[in-house]
């Protein structure tokens, strides 16, 4: 079995990446983690997606949306295996509206065929989940 493991570096120049370029993020299916939760609040927190940026602090793990979110990027984990990309990231969350605090911690795992198609995937915060995409903008 061959694995090899992409540093985060060379990674961020593979996909034109998640830390220097603009990404859009694409959501769908999103629901709450717990049966009954509160739909709105994971409809407030990703819609239908959008697009990250870097962040104007000027920190690489540090990302920002179009519609006011702030991501800190905590674990970035990309492998590939038999030629297909393998994504495990997690993120810190700031949502529009939380006034910059941190307030949940995400996980995204996600794969890819090479760097033109983008990642798909599916997400969690513990409060919400669903599926994503993610490609250059």
């Amino acid at each position: 079995m061959k694995k090899h493991i992409i540093p985060t570096i060379a990674f961020a120049l593979f996909t034109t990446s998640a830390y220097g370029q603009s990404m859009q993020v694409g959501f769908s299916n999103v629901t709450t983690v717990v049966p009954g939760g509160d739909i709105k609040i994971c409809k407030a927190r990703y819609g239908t997606g959008y697009v990250t940026s870097p962040h104007k602090n000027g920190a690489k793990i540090h990302k920002s949306s179009d519609k006011g979110h702030f991501i800190h990027i905590t674990k970035s984990n990309v492998t590939l295996h038999h030629d297909v990309y393998v994504m495990a990231n997690e993120y810190n969350m700031s949502y529009p509206g939380d006034k910059g605090e941190i307030t949940a911690k995400a996980y995204v795992y996600a794969t890819a065929l090479d760097r033109k198609s983008g990642f798909s995937g599916v997400f969690s915060d513990g409060q919400c989940k669903g599926q994503l995409t993610i490609s250059a903008k």
